[in-house]
């Protein structure tokens, strides 16, 4: 948990929220105030968004492979990510949109568990995902 939080410090400067992305901020605090205490969230960015909520959250390496089309890496990311999100329960997906990684391309990957957005912060994308 400590190596967590010292993570989450390093790789953004939570002390001077000057240098903070606000937009990260923000939805770490709407995820924190408006989603369930057992609410397991799929991030780019798993210390940080663990040290904004307080939730359980996994990594989503999704991102830095699924645009690749390397012998069939693409496919074979999606397979792994879907895995993972079933495996362990994954309630939320929390994307970020830049450059070449455009929103649609990225959710495309997870359509099978029928994603829903439900909140965007600057280039933040909240989905609730595998709701029946």
């Amino acid at each position: 948990f400590t190596l967590l939080i010292s993570l989450a410090e390093i790789q953004h400067d939570t002390k001077d929220y000057s240098k903070l992305d606000k937009s990260l901020y923000n939805i770490g605090e709407w995820i924190k105030e408006n989603t369930p205490s057992n609410a397991i969230i799929m991030s780019f960015s798993p210390a940080t968004l663990h040290y904004l909520t307080d939730k359980v959250v996994i990594n989503n390496p999704y991102l830095r492979t699924a645009l690749k089309n390397l012998d069939g890496l693409k496919e074979d990311s999606i397979k792994i990510h879907i895995e993972l999100a079933n495996k362990y329960n994954v309630s939320y997906l929390l994307i970020q949109k830049e450059g070449q990684l455009e929103e649609e391309k990225i959710i495309d990957g997870f359509g099978e568990l029928k994603p829903v957005k439900i909140h965007e912060e600057g280039k933040f994308v909240l989905y609730k995902i595998n709701s029946e």
